[in-house]
């Protein structure tokens, strides 16, 4: 039984308001049956009570079982009120009015709201409140809501009958909002256990995706579209240098990079202090930092294997918000991301050591060549190609060494063209380089001349110089050894070039050297000077007309043979060249003029002289 009299008094007809009260709620206890939305059922409750008053506000507010408040949820007005109205609470401290409602459980009026001291008047100033009545919905033995009443139009006074019909109407109103809130709480318990299953459905499908991708060692683009096609996001995957290993865009295609790992994001000191924070394989909102001018949210999870990073999986936030799921999501991939990094890495250090292997049997010739060809097919190596070897070697005068690790991070930063490379001590690394194609000869060590000089300029400090060598063109696998030999004489000439003080030679190249590749060894050098020797014999001794006849040898060589171009490089008259030609025939006792023979050994015993000279 409700604690009011049903059997109240209105004007006229006394039993008219409590028809109006039943036929009111005959409405709303059908929409309660039907299961309809709670904040529907309020509405009706509003809009009843104010066609039964005749007034044209009603504010409905229900209790949060948490703090004890009354949380705003619908406003029966002349406009829509319920997003204000839903902002409001009240029953705190300052809300005497409240309060004695909840004490009484009866209605209570206040004229003059504005000036009472009950009310926040900041609330009655805002809605320009005149007279309020506040009536308390109650449910057993406790006040579940409440309701506010007052016309906009003028300071309505409420008479004890229409508090009464008000207070009546408020205890139906309880008891059926109270079932309307059980029925609410249980659709919700059950839409929150649909969606707990509906979650635990899409994390297994995730979890089978991603498990038949590393089942299937799939390739890390492959994994980035799993996983955007699962999430409908865009995902990235970077290696452990942040570089861009996969991506896909998801379900929208014009969605947008993403870029938080991109350098001029990594920059940004909110953006950098969050990837420095991250956790190993855990998921972490990066982001946004609007004042940095970074508007998107973005997922990031650091991918390890025990305690070496490989790389990191980010999802972006674009079109849909983040969910459990993309966390869940972001963490498997990350193990699955770890295996493919780390089978990639694995895969490459075991490239790079065969690759080390092969070069360093290639240049001491200590393989047979049918199982050179065999590993060289395995690791991908062309030996048909056209190739030369490279010598790195730290100056004599400088003590750090130069590492492999090094020279590789170096090479692959430049995207030099290295077959592969082995150290050689602690100043040495040799490399073997292949050799553009498509173009001469000429143009194709300009170039290789260029790449080595960039590398050799890369691993360059101020307390440790490098010079570098480039042997000539190794067209087969047992052409290398003698080709690493020659690279070595070549770098011993550039190393002298720098004890003479020609700092500009720090790269040399075997194909520059012309004829004096010839000679390239101590040895060789040795039979160049004696074969030069006998060959020119007396014009060798130190006088003036020895430099003269020296000096033409050199302009008729240089003119092809051609007395008058001879004599134009000399500034002189060619019977001036005829006549020293005649002379030099009775100082070496050779025709160089008609004798073939004579005349090749004479050029090339003063080209080898003349390149010993430059490397001396």
């Amino acid at each position: 039984m409700s604690r009011h009299s049903l059997s109240f008094e209105v004007p006229g007809d006394g039993n008219a308001g409590l028809r109006e009260v039943v036929q009111s709620f005959h409405g709303i206890f059908e929409a309660i049956a039907a299961d309809a939305e709670l904040d529907f059922v309020l509405h009706l409750v509003a809009r009843d009570i104010t066609r039964l008053l005749g007034i044209d506000r009603c504010s409905v507010y229900l209790r949060d079982a948490r703090s004890g408040l009354f949380r705003g949820q619908v406003g029966e007005t002349t406009q829509d009120a319920d997003p204000s109205i839903k902002r409001l609470t009240c029953g705190g401290p300052a809300d005497g009015f409240t309060r004695e409602i909840v004490a009484t459980r009866k209605p209570v009026l206040i004229l003059n709201a504005q000036t009472d001291p009950r009310p926040v008047h900041a609330t009655m100033a805002a809605w320009d409140v005149k007279h309020i009545l506040g009536v308390p919905m109650v449910s057993g033995h406790e006040v579940i809501g409440l309701l506010f009443l007052d016309d906009s139009q003028t300071a309505r006074e409420f008479s004890a009958a229409e508090m009464e019909l008000a207070a009546s109407f408020a205890d139906l109103a309880g008891m059926g909002i109270s079932q309307a809130i059980r029925a609410s709480e249980q659709h919700e318990r059950t839409a929150t256990l649909e969606r707990q299953q509906e979650m635990a459905r899409r994390s297994t499908i995730i979890d089978e995706r991603l498990t038949a991708l590393a089942l299937e060692t799939a390739d890390l683009q492959e994994i980035a579209r799993a996983i955007s096609q699962l999430t409908e996001k865009a995902c990235a995957i970077h290696g452990a240098q942040m570089q861009q290993v996969g991506f896909a865009a998801g379900v929208a295609q014009d969605t947008p990079a993403v870029r938080i790992l991109e350098p001029e994001q990594r920059r940004i000191p909110e953006v950098a202090k969050a990837l420095k924070d991250l956790k190993p394989r855990r998921p972490t909102m990066v982001g946004p930092f609007p004042r940095a001018g970074v508007a998107q949210r973005a997922l990031v999870t650091r991918v390890t294997a025990g305690t070496e990073d490989l790389g990191y999986v980010v999802l972006a936030e674009t079109r849909s918000r983040f969910t459990p799921l993309d966390v869940a999501a972001s963490r498997r991939s990350a193990m699955i991301i770890a295996f493919e990094l780390h089978a990639q890495q694995r895969s490459a250090e075991a490239n790079r050591l065969g690759r080390e292997i092969l070069v360093r049997d290639l240049l001491r010739g200590t393989e047979d060549e049918a199982s050179t060809r065999r590993r060289s097919s395995i690791l991908e190596i062309d030996l048909e190609a056209p190739g030369a070897v490279v010598l790195l070697r730290v100056h004599a005068a400088d003590r750090e060494p130069l590492s492999l690790v090094e020279v590789h991070a170096a090479a692959a930063k430049l995207a030099a063209l290295s077959v592969g490379m082995t150290a050689i001590g602690d100043d040495t690394v040799a490399c073997i380089m292949a050799l553009p194609t498509g173009t001469n000869r000429a143009a194709a060590y300009a170039q290789t001349h260029r790449a080595v000089e960039r590398l050799r300029a890369a691993l360059h400090r101020p307390d440790r110089r490098v010079l570098a060598a480039v042997s000539g063109t190794c067209r087969r696998p047992d052409e290398y050894p003698q080709a690493f030999v020659d690279a070595g004489h070549v770098i011993d000439r550039v190393r002298a070039a720098q004890a003479d003080g020609r700092l500009d030679e720090w790269t040399g190249v075997a194909e520059d050297l012309g004829v004096g590749r010839l000679f390239l060894s101590p040895e060789q050098r040795a039979d160049v000077r004696r074969f030069a020797y006998d060959t020119l014999g007396p014009l060798l001794e130190p006088d003036e007309r020895n430099v003269t006849l020296l000096e033409t040898l050199r302009a008729y060589f240089a003119a092809a043979g051609n007395t008058r171009d001879a004599a134009e490089l000399l500034g002189v008259h060619a019977n001036t060249i005829r006549y020293r030609l005649s002379s030099l025939r009775d100082v070496i006792g050779v025709d160089v003029t008609a004798d073939p023979a004579a005349q090749l050994a004479t050029h090339l015993a003063i080209a080898m002289l003349d390149d010993e000279a430059r490397h001396r």
